[in-house]
């Protein structure tokens, strides 16, 4: 199925950047990333930068799900920097690493964001 997966996950990818219709771009973002094999998970940093929450959003919680720990300086960036629900989800995405990288970021995020996000930089 990987071969499979990988081809689907790149069309879509192709679709999403001509795609007009936001409703539509937002679907085949999730399908493309969803699709993505684990391998490839770094093609997911396509959609980190996106200024749509949603799409924002769901990369950070793939990355982190999926452990990528070279996204762990990008998933502190969109923790400062991202959308509202890209913010939170960067958070919570960084909490899955338990690496000594991930762990600096966080305590250099808690010291950094409003009291309302620190929560999100908490562990369970």
């Amino acid at each position: 199925f990987y071969f499979e997966d990988l081809l689907l996950a790149e069309k879509f990818i192709e679709l999403f950047r001509e795609e007009k219709n936001y409703i539509k771009k937002l679907h085949l973002a999730f399908c493309a990333m969803n699709l993505m094999p684990f391998s490839e998970t770094y093609k997911i940093l396509e959609f980190i930068n996106s200024d749509d929450m949603w799409i924002q959003a769901r990369a950070c919680e793939l990355l982190g799900e999926k452990k990528f720990e070279k996204a762990v300086p990008i998933l502190a960036d969109v923790a400062l920097n991202g959308t509202h629900n890209g913010r939170i989800a960067a958070m919570t995405a960084l909490r899955n690493f338990n690496t000594l990288e991930s762990y600096n970021q966080i305590e250099r995020l808690f010291n950094k964001v409003t009291d309302g996000y620190k929560i999100y930089l908490k562990s369970d």
